[in-house]
């Protein structure tokens, strides 16, 4: 197993001990010992195993020290096994803070009414137990999105892995396919097509990554943990070099669109599978050895994998975002923010190292974040001190909440001194959002409508509205809509609606620490599978 999953493992299984301190009513400064091993065990650049000591690390006690060290040996610890002893089915119970609504308090709550799976806890909504809109709406959707995860979730943990393999000198190629290639929203397995002269040693080094299902000469298959509970099936297949091309589209997919394009094959008299062409008259096969051949074949543009749903075969393929294109980050987060982790100098270096010219810093204003209108001048001092630093265009900018009646949450004399502002729904998310961002995006300081639908993958469903109206006036008023890599919002169909009705984007990471940055590739690959291009961005209207 690989070195970032096991510390993912082990940081979950401190955070577990925490929570479920919290049940035995236990300190809280117990409970925080155990947040904060967790946190360090999470951010360790290194294996946790091949630390000798961690009472060397700063807040590290003899006691988290102890549990740390028999969980890397043996998965488990005496104060885990103690409280599961004493709690049988509150680790299942806490699964439940995947519903939106239900938290760790929450969790408990339940878990004392004997609530202690998502089906009871649809059960108990279902009989009128559950009052809770918010829940009720939740489990629902919780239920319907079983088994498959967000891509973001997912491809941190899996990317690194993809790279080892490709890093062996007995592997000539290798590439992901299927939903993880054409960048679907969610993901139920990953596959990676392989060509390799060891098959043996390659799948051996596989086999590190989980536990290993299967172990055969063209396939095999780990079940790969991305938390403590969670865990996804991950397949390694097997491809001669000379069939590469055509074993990646076709376990590319989609479904359709491999119909569509054998059905195209077949009426030049040919077949066409993960082998390559074969002719319908004599059966020598051929031209699978790249997939440009394989479209080139059939007089098609090469499709790029974020536009191969649904059946229809592009003859014309746009010239669709890269992450190239992408200059500026305007939707982050620093330490000035409560649920932030980072200093803007941190926040602005990492940027830097990313290739990214403009930063914008957008903490929240809201009043539970901490961040108060008097320290405005401060901030910003920082922020120019951070742009001589990094040597990037650093801006001191906002991110304020949209209240039930539309306005927000700062007063202008506050919100005059940034240089732009984000308007975004942090509550009561389905109370009339788009009116209420209707007049977000008239006030005339609010230049990005953020994480416009309020959607959580798995947690919070898009409310249902007229998302046409907000996107009429923001296209009027020059407004950017926020394609917002954390969150996965906009989805692709309102990305394709909003672009017909004439808005521009920015493709923002919503950051709350250094290490996420990466999230912003996740709003370029939901761009692409909207058909953006360059030309829809309206980035440089905030560094004008």
């Amino acid at each position: 197993m690989s070195a970032q999953i096991s510390n993912l493992i082990i940081a979950e299984k401190l955070k577990l001990i925490s929570n479920m301190l919290d049940l035995d009513g236990s300190s809280i400064w117990q409970r925080k010992a155990y947040d904060k091993a967790s946190e360090l065990v999470m951010n360790l650049d290194a294996p946790a195993s091949s630390i000798s000591n961690f009472k060397d690390y700063s807040g590290i006690g003899s006691a988290t020290s102890k549990a740390i060290d028999q969980i890397i040996k043996t998965g488990t610890c005496d104060v885990l096994d103690n409280l599961r002893d004493k709690h049988p089915n509150a680790e299942k119970a806490f699964g439940l803070t995947s519903v939106s609504g239900v938290g760790v308090k929450k969790a408990i709550s339940l878990y004392t009414q004997g609530i202690t799976n998502l089906q009871e806890l649809s059960d108990a909504c279902d009989s009128g137990k559950i009052s809770n809109n918010q829940i009720i709406r939740g489990v629902k959707l919780a239920l319907k999105s079983r088994g498959r995860l967000p891509i973001n979730e997912v491809l941190p943990i899996i990317e690194p892995m993809l790279d080892l393999i490709m890093s062996q000198p007995e592997v000539s190629k290798a590439e992901f396919c299927g939903s993880v290639r054409r960048g679907r929203e969610t993901i139920k397995d990953v596959d990676i097509i392989v060509v390799s002269t060891d098959r043996k040693k390659t799948s051996k080094l596989f086999s590190t990554f989980g536990d290993q299902l299967i172990d055969g000469d063209d396939k095999s298959r780990v079940m790969v943990p991305i938390d403590s509970t969670t865990s996804v099936q991950f397949d390694l297949l097997f491809s001669e070099a000379s069939s590469f091309g055509s074993s990646l589209a076709y376990f590319t997919g989609s479904k359709e669109h491999n119909i569509s394009m054998r059905q195209r094959a077949q009426s030049q008299g040919l077949t066409l599978n993960e082998h390559g062409f074969a002719s319908s008259q004599n059966g020598l096969r051929f031209g699978g050895e790249t997939e440009e051949g394989i479209y080139s074949k059939l007089n098609l543009p090469w499709c790029p994998p974020e536009l191969r749903e649904g059946s229809e075969l592009k003859t014309k393929i746009p010239n669709l975002i890269t992450r190239g294109d992408i200059t500026g980050d305007f939707h982050t987060h620093s330490s000035w923010s409560a649920d932030a982790r980072d200093t803007i100098e941190s926040m602005a270096i990492r940027a830097a190292s990313r290739g990214i010219k403009y930063l914008g810093l957008t903490d929240h204003t809201e009043i539970q974040y901490g961040w108060k209108p008097d320290k405005i001048d401060e901030r910003r001092a920082e922020c120019d001190r951070a742009s001589e630093k990094s040597g990037i265009r650093v801006l001191a900018a906002c991110e304020t909440g949209v209240n039930k009646d539309g306005t927000l949450d700062w007063p202008d004399e506050y919100l005059s001194k940034m240089d732009y502002v984000i308007a975004s729904i942090h509550k009561s998310h389905s109370a009339d959002p788009v009116t209420r961002l209707i007049s977000a995006a008239r006030h005339p300081m609010v230049k990005i409508i953020g994480h416009p639908t309020g959607m959580i993958m798995g947690r919070r469903d898009i409310p249902e509205d007229d998302w046409s109206r907000l996107f009429k006036v923001c296209a009027a008023e020059g407004v950017l809509l926020e394609i917002n890599g954390a969150r996965l919002d906009l989805p692709v169909n309102l990305i394709k609606m909003a672009k017909d009705l004439g808005c521009k984007f920015v493709l923002n990471s919503d950051a709350h620490s250094v290490d996420q940055f990466v999230w912003q590739n996740y709003a370029v690959t939901l761009a692409r599978r909207s058909e953006i291009t360059k030309s829809d961005l309206g980035v440089p209207a905030l560094i004008t």
